[in-house]
């Protein structure tokens, strides 16, 4: 980026700190646009996490009240849009993480 926006946007050398906005820019557009994957894989280990805890506990109808309450107390939607879950949530949506439990008490998911 640097060495493109020499002679342009004031920066007359690649070494110059006028281009420092424009790797900030850069940056800040590469982490927009890589930002769903890296959700959909915090969600992914986050769920494999509550799949540990829940094997672990053996209490899949404790852990269905504390989900509820922390998406109480977070003031969450815990059945959020697809496009918005896909773009903002770092953790799975309360409703995914109450059916996991769900179908983990009826032996579906062992």
């Amino acid at each position: 980026i640097l060495g493109w926006s020499v002679g342009k946007f004031g920066v007359s050398a690649p070494w110059d700190i006028a281009g420092l906005p424009l790797i900030a820019l850069a940056y800040a557009l590469l982490e927009l646009a890589i930002m769903p994957l890296e959700n959909w894989y915090s969600r992914k280990r986050e769920a494999a996490a509550d799949l540990f805890g829940l094997e672990v506990s053996r209490k899949p109808r404790d852990q269905v009240s504390t989900e509820r309450r922390l998406a109480d107390l977070a003031l969450s939607d815990e059945s959020p849009n697809k496009l918005v879950e896909l773009l903002f949530y770092t953790h799975p949506p309360a409703k995914d993480r109450i059916e996991m439990c769900r179908e983990w008490e009826r032996g579906e998911r062992r």
